[in-house]
């Protein structure tokens, strides 16, 4: 097993180039080598130094100025530590030097394509907008990342760009598999360290996940057809609940926090005005940065216009006003939730809202007064596998994480509907009280 021997050797650092030691807040001596800096020293990935992992998160937990630089190499230690452990573990398992490459590079560029403020511009729906996955493909897989990848990592960057595509490629072998399962599946190294970096810069006692517990039940498995997979074995049950429960405390305490969305919503209905008019361009999002962004809406619109003011609004923590709040439960929900997929439609609504209640009060309004904020719909179930060790007789075989916990897909879906609220809000307390005693009329505008 020379190649494992060999694979074990670099990512220990056993053998040149030497590592150096970066000091995370979360992770504290992080060990990089020659490899790993080149990647940073990419005009791409320093880019990430100016792109906030919460986006406007930092609005309302002022310590939440951690970057996706920061993020994306914490992610790339958690891969790491988790291949060491599999390789000393599997001495079997299809792993080797070229793999460890691709995955350990893939978890340093997961997010090198990410846009200015966090998920923000992926909500819009826009023609203009990709997902910051296939950025991240185009950036890996030419220019400046290309060339580190070919001459210090020795590696041909389709093999990283796969493992970082939105979509598994249908023909991935075994050890390309594991690394996704690594880096975005069963496992999700990206999750955990983003979950209790998080947590730490905001300051909260949400993001608790047992991570060292969790690293330490990581198995690999072979199924009857020979297809290598990642699974836990049963001492992981409860670390994965930690890492449950993590995800939901966070986003109904942290990253849906209305105010959070409310500059969330005022920043999208500004580029989405600012896209169609053409003073922005998709280049400028996906090659910008959180303040370069800003600046741009301000300064290449008209003063007074939807996209100067919403920006000007922003940049001076000048938020909206809650208006309307609906929970799931609500009759109206489905028929507002459907708006997120729809932003022109969600947009039109918001015009003729603003006209309607100009008329009611006498009030001349431009159209971006009113806004609705409808998040993404998510889903906190876990496709991690749990290695039962002949549980009631059987031969070991993985099930499903949700028959051991006793957590189900339906019980997954009732915590993100507990938190999903949509929300109708006003650019000032006076619109904000006229929209809660109108805004059942406005469905009549539908």
């Amino acid at each position: 097993m020379a190649h494992h021997t060999d694979l074990l050797a670099e990512l220990l650092f056993l053998e040149p180039p030497a590592r150096t030691h970066l000091r995370d807040a979360v992770w504290s001596a992080v060990p990089l080598g020659r490899r790993e800096l080149a990647l940073l020293d990419t005009l791409a990935f320093q880019r990430l130094r100016r792109v906030q992992q919460l986006g406007f998160i930092s609005w309302v937990f002022p310590g939440a100025h951690h970057t996706r630089f920061e993020h994306s190499i914490g992610v790339h230690h958690l891969t790491r530590r988790a291949l060491v452990q599999l390789i000393q573990r599997f001495p079997n398992a299809p792993l080797d030097v070229g793999a460890g490459r691709a995955t350990l590079a893939a978890a340093l560029l997961h997010d090198i394509g990410h846009y200015p403020f966090s998920h923000a511009v992926e909500e819009l729906a826009h023609p203009a907008v990709r997902r910051h996955e296939a950025i991240a493909v185009d950036l890996i897989s030419s220019g400046q990342v290309a060339e580190v990848l070919r001459s210090e990592w020795g590696i041909e960057p389709a093999r990283v760009a796969r493992l970082v595509a939105r979509d598994a490629p249908p023909d991935l072998s075994d050890a390309e598999q594991i690394g996704r399962d690594l880096l975005s599946g069963a496992l999700d190294t990206d999750k955990l360290d983003y979950l209790v970096r998080d947590a730490h810069y905001c300051n909260v006692p949400y993001g608790l996940v047992d991570v060292e517990r969790l690293l330490q039940t990581i198995r690999l498995w072979c199924d009857p057809v020979r297809r290598w997979r990642l699974v836990v074995d049963e001492h992981g049950i409860g670390p994965i609940q930690s890492l449950v429960f993590a995800r939901y405390l966070m986003f109904y305490n942290v990253y849906w926090h209305h105010a959070a969305r409310i500059a969330t919503v005022m920043f999208l209905r500004a580029v989405e005005d600012a896209l169609d008019l053409g003073t922005i361009v998709a280049g400028d999002l996906e090659h910008g940065d959180d303040a370069s962004i800003l600046a741009s809406l301000l300064d290449r619109s008209p003063a007074g216009s939807s996209v100067a003011t919403l920006a000007r609004a922003l940049l001076d923590r000048r938020l909206y006003k809650r208006a309307v709040t609906l929970t799931p439960t609500a009759p109206e929900f489905e028929a507002y939730a459907r708006l997120h997929a729809s932003p022109a439609e969600r947009r039109a609504l918001e015009r003729a809202w603003c006209q309607l209640l100009a008329e009611r009060l006498g009030r001349p309004l431009a159209g971006y007064e009113v806004l609705i904020d409808v998040p993404e719909r998510r889903n906190f179930s876990i496709p991690l596998e749990v290695l039962a060790d002949g549980w009631a007789g059987e031969p070991e075989q993985p099930r499903a994480w949700g028959d051991l916990s006793g957590l189900s897909a339906d019980d997954m879906a009732r915590f993100h509907r507990a938190g999903h609220h949509i929300r109708i809000v006003a650019a000032d307390h006076a619109l904000a009280a006229a929209v809660r005693a109108h805004w059942r009329d406005f469905m009549s505008l539908w």
